[in-house]
Parts: structure tokens; sequence; C-alpha cells
């Protein structure tokens, strides 16, 4: 789908579109990261409604070259561009690490073009708590992934290996540190991460990252909440960053489940959204 932004520049972004019915729109994590690694496990959700994938700028097989200077508020753009070609007035927007962040931008701009607001393993309101994440993974990695972590790193300083593979390579070793339980490392999607653009969007965390500034915005869209108590941001941390602010419809911690939920709550978490969507209000 090529949208064409706000300062007239265009970008291809990546869409897929599976059902018919209610729709719900995902965000994904990162950033930089797709939709790809969380796509099987919501697919079921479209035998009921219709659910709506995308890639943010410059991630997956969205565009990945960006031309001018980029804002988090043209991932605004794309939203609302998506949902008017596809001829929708609301969507109930599911947004997932990441992704929460992205949805709470866009409701706080948009709370009438939403119908509810699902939060799945948030971390937090910005920069700050990004970094605490980045703190308690980096606590967990044991002597030995350590020790793999700073072989590729030194590959990569000395040239034996591109960056971009050598991010991959050390995300792989990351990946199993999100879970609480490791046999489910075999659940993994490997997924392409634009890692320039990751640094490229958290570089606007500080300045453009501003929803907690339009709580009255927010307190009009009905916001679930879904936090794993094995997260890296745990319940307890949301409660006291997030939702003493937002008010949530529902706020509940997730057991046995590490970040990704969809990854290790699939039945859980896919019966939730689907009660929520179709409850209606």
């Amino acid at each position: 789908m090529k949208i064409t932004l706000s300062d007239n520049r265009q970008t291809e972004i990546n869409v897929e579109v599976f059902g018919e019915g209610e729709p719900v729109l995902f965000l994904h994590g990162g950033p930089g990261c797709c939709h790809d690694s969380y796509a099987s496990f919501f697919k079921p959700l479209s035998e009921h409604c219709q659910i709506i994938y995308f890639d943010q700028i410059a991630c997956g097989s969205s565009d990945w070259s960006i031309s001018g200077e980029y804002h988090i508020a043209h991932e605004l753009e794309v939203i609302e561009a998506i949902r008017l070609q596809l001829g929708h007035k609301r969507l109930t927007v599911v947004g997932e690490s990441w992704g929460t962040m992205l949805g709470l931008q866009y409701a706080s701009h948009y709370p009438e073009q939403i119908n509810h607001l699902i939060l799945l393993s948030s971390v937090g309101s910005g920069l700050e708590q990004m970094r605490l994440f980045g703190e308690r993974l980096s606590a967990k990695i044991s002597d030995k992934d350590r020790t793999a972590l700073q072989e590729i790193e030194a590959r990569i300083n000395h040239g034996e290996m591109k960056q971009q593979d050598g991010m991959a390579a050390c995300q792989n070793i990351y990946n199993r540190y999100y879970l609480f339980n490791p046999a489910n490392q075999a659940k993994i999607i490997q997924q392409p991460i634009n890692f320039e653009q990751h640094h490229r969007v958290l570089e606007r965390f500080d300045t453009e990252l501003d929803f907690l500034t339009r709580l009255e915005q927010l307190r009009k869209v009905k916001i679930h909440m879904y936090q794993a108590t094995h997260d890296l941001i745990n319940p307890r941390d949301i409660d006291e960053i997030l939702v003493s602010k937002l008010n949530p419809v529902t706020f509940k911690a997730v057991p046995e489940c590490g970040h990704w939920i969809y990854l290790e709550q699939t039945d859980y978490i896919n019966d939730e959204i689907l009660r929520i969507v179709l409850s209606g209000h």
C-alpha cells in the first residue's frame, strides 16, 4: 500500500488483511521489527473478525529506505491511511511491546477512531523504561551467552561480520531470555529486524512520545492491558507507570509467561481479544 505522508513523501507499507467482520489492527514491537513474529499466533482470530497486519515504516516488507526526516507522527499517519483505505470508521487496535506505546500515541490523537485499545506486554511510557527493560534483560544473560555476544561484537568491529547480521545473531541469543518456559524457544519465528530504524525511533522517544500529556483524550478510550508475571517489565511496574494514570477497563496479570504473551499463552490471549472485540462495548 503506497501511503503519502504529511510532508508529501511517499512510502510503501506492507499490509495484510485476513477474514471479515469487526476490524482488528495489530501494532508490532521493536522498534524495527515486523509482524512476522506474531502473525501465525493471531491468525485464528480471522475466523471471527478481520485482522489487519502491517509493517511499520522501514520495517519488515515495507520500504526500508527513508528520505527526509523521520518522526513518530508518521506512524500515526500510516495507521490512519490504512484505516481510511480499508473503509473502517473505527478500529480495535492491539499493540504489542513497543506497539503499546505506539497504540497509546495513536489513541491520544484519535480516540474517536478506536473501539478498543488492547495492550500486550507494555514497556512503559518512554525511553527510561526501555532502558530498564534492556538492563533487566542483560542481567539475566548467562556467562556463556555473554561471551558469545562479546565474540559477535568483536567480529563486527573487526569487519568480519556485517553489522546487520551481527545484530541479528545477538538478537537470537537475547530472544530466549524473553521467555518464561525455555521449551517455548522452538515457537519463536525469525523475523527481519531493521536495527537502523530501531535506533532512529528510539532517538525520537524523549521529544515525540508524549501520550501521557493527553490523558483526557486517552480516558475516552476503552483500554485493556495484559502484562505477564515474568515479563522484564512486570505487572507491578506497569501498574505504577501506566495503569494508575490510564484507568483501563481491564488490567490482568498473565501467569507462566514472559514478554511474549502471544507465544506462551496463545489460546488465552486470543480468547480475551475475541471476547473484547465481540462484546460490542
